[in-house]
């Protein structure tokens, strides 16, 4: 176990063979900074926990200065137990933009729970899958019930594409870096591969959320695609049917976030991505296991406190309240820091 921002380094020794797989530009970087400038806070991200007991689900929010963003709802039961209650804590009456990253019921349920609870929704963003792409998982008369449910409310449909760019401050963007739109020419997909896929840009930060993202897609992004990004959102709440570590190598994190359950991380379901970021060293926050997280966002640097952070199932662990800065990082930002 490596624990990092303090005096303590207990990491267990690591042979030849595994610290030639750990790239350079990989090396954990994590101290307590000094503060560059009149730094403050730029963006938060809630990765909200909809994972308690055998549930699974994704429900994040990001917030720019007075613009809220959601990313998924998980299911209905976990939404109005912890995310309905999440978001009045935070004092969030109006979402800007709500993205439904895939029609499966863990991602979109909770959006009816928090629109019944007095939440306006501006502006919602899912894409219908195609007729030739299906799944045991998908019913499209359900998914089209909860999206009438927010249109006849308020909320102005959207069915974005790759490239898509939504601008939320002179710092920060959300771009679509990929939006399946069926079967590849050689290969099925399933709804879970039709996830968006989506970068936040936020300061010197970049994060990858990927929804679902199973294996033949994320092949495919990892060969065609630039999906490289400081913080993974992982996959599929870290379980199996998951993108391939090529994808992971692709993305080249240097921080991962996983909204799934303990029971998944820390068993053979998990083995795929917490193999991965175990061999390289990836300060790693699971919903199941540490609760609610927040990362905010300050210029180069960032800040992450979990409700209730603990080593478990963890190769790297991170106090709360370090301060850590920015991994692959433009250089140019890395010569103002002296790097």
């Amino acid at each position: 176990m490596r624990i990092v921002g303090k005096i303590v380094d207990q990491r267990p020794a690591i042979d030849d063979q595994l610290e030639k797989t750990i790239p350079k530009a990989l090396t954990l970087l994590i101290c307590i900074l000094p503060i560059y400038g009149n730094a403050s806070i730029s963006g938060i991200w809630h990765m909200v926990n909809v994972n308690s007991g055998s549930l699974q689900g994704d429900a994040h929010i990001l917030i720019v200065d007075n613009t809220v963003v959601m990313i998924d709802a998980g299911y209905a039961s976990e939404a109005r137990n912890h995310l309905v209650p999440y978001l009045r804590k935070l004092g969030i009456r109006r979402v800007a933009h709500f993205f439904v990253s895939h029609p499966h019921r863990d991602h979109y349920e909770g959006l009816k729970e928090i629109i019944s609870d007095g939440v306006i929704i501006e502006n919602l963003y899912y894409k219908v899958p195609a007729t030739t792409v299906s799944d045991s998982f998908y019913n499209a008369a359900h998914f089209s019930d909860y999206m009438s449910f927010a249109k006849d409310r308020g909320a102005k449909i959207h069915h974005p594409a790759t490239g898509f760019r939504l601008d939320l401050s002179d710092n920060s963007y959300i771009e679509l870096v990929h939006a399946q739109e069926g079967n590849l020419p050689n290969k099925t997909v399933d709804v879970n591969d039709l996830s968006l896929v989506m970068r936040w840009k936020i300061d010197a930060w970049s994060i990858l959320f990927t929804g679902d993202l199973n294996e033949t897609i994320g092949q495919w992004l990892a060969d065609n695609k630039n999906v490289s990004a400081n913080i993974l959102k992982v996959p599929h709440h870290g379980g199996r049917s998951i993108a391939p570590p090529a994808f992971f190598s692709a993305v080249k994190p240097g921080y991962a976030a996983v909204p799934g359950p303990e029971w998944v991380w820390c068993g053979e379901r998990g083995n795929i991505a917490r193999t991965w970021l175990g061999e390289h060293q990836i300060p790693t926050w699971i919903n199941g296991i540490d609760g609610h997280v927040r990362y905010e966002f300050e210029g180069l640097r960032m800040r992450v406190n979990a409700e209730h952070p603990t080593n478990k199932c963890k190769v790297v662990f991170v106090p709360n309240g370090v301060f850590i800065k920015a991994i692959n990082i433009e250089p140019a930002i890395q010569f103002l820091l002296g790097e």
